[in-house]
């Protein structure tokens, strides 16, 4: 075993205090649109993943959007909201050309479930930015084991595939902690909101939801995210399903089909977010 100790976060950096401003700003319920606006134009990686959505196929504008302001009125405020926190914690998460990982894959994968969870959650008693923000964060433990911690994660892969495995047992068995529990607590070093936290510490154990039905939501996104491959490298292995998570979310499989042609479509559009440049 080669433990990761829950202190060995602390040396991470910190999501940089004006980006977490304009999250705060953006997630107001009375901020209107063009307090949003001039709050995203801030930080050129916002604007620039806000507009390469906004321009893309998938809302079939005939003219290009040129202003974030624009892009606040074709994709509405909960939408912008989202694609902002995601071209934040994207931009942040980084790995450099040398890294021995596919990170992009990993985020491929948190922007598949976070599209699931948006497709879901207007078909439950789910907010769908909610949906949205842990279904892209849902698996931060991962990319930071990926990224920070590159040799503790070789070490749980080469786990993993020598003993046929699901993730989260090889991570315990080499880590002493999963992903799960990785990501809850960096979130709550970056002071995300405490619901946030829980739902990232929990999408792997959705019976610990009782009534809050968010966690229940992204532990089937992420099921639906992986049977879809919506990310370039999928996983051998994926964990069942909770059948009572799905019977709480008032989910059926057999509707559940219908809506795989929205999920991908929706994927899509937040692609793009995956070529934006670094500032």
């Amino acid at each position: 075993m080669i433990p990761i100790n829950l202190d060995d976060l602390d040396g991470l950096p910190a999501l940089k205090p004006g980006v977490m401003k304009i999250l705060h700003t953006i997630n107001q319920d009375d901020v209107d649109i063009t307090n949003i606006a001039k709050s995203i134009q801030r930080d050129i990686g916002m604007t620039a993943g806000v507009l390469r959505v906004a321009n893309s196929s998938f809302y079939g504008r005939s003219n290009q959007i040129a202003s974030v302001k624009e892009a606040c009125v074709l994709l509405g405020k909960h939408t912008v909201r989202n694609l902002a926190l995601s071209s934040a914690v994207l931009n942040h998460l980084t790995p450099s050309n040398d890294a021995a990982f596919d990170c992009k894959a990993l985020w491929q994968h948190g922007l598949g479930t976070a599209a699931v969870s948006i497709v879901l959650a207007k078909q439950s008693d789910v907010d769908e930015g909610n949906a949205f923000t842990c279904g892209l964060l849902h698996d931060l433990g991962r990319v930071i084991l990926a990224i920070h911690f590159p040799e503790h994660f070789s070490t749980v892969l080469n786990y993993q595939n020598d003993h046929h495995c699901l993730l989260q047992e090889a991570e315990m068995t080499v880590l002493g902690i999963d992903h799960a529990a990785l990501g809850e607590e960096l979130a709550k070093k970056w002071n995300f909101p405490n619901h946030i936290c829980r739902v990232i510490g929990s999408h792997h154990q959705p019976e610990h939801a009782y009534k809050n039905n968010l966690p229940r939501l992204i532990h089937v996104a992420d099921i639906i995210s992986h049977g879809l491959e919506l990310s370039s490298k999928e996983d051998n292995l994926i964990p069942s399903v909770d059948e009572e998570s799905v019977k709480q979310l008032g989910l059926e499989w057999t509707h559940l089909r219908g809506l795989f042609k929205e999920i991908e479509e929706t994927y899509h559009s937040f692609t793009s977010l995956l070529d934006a440049p670094n500032p």
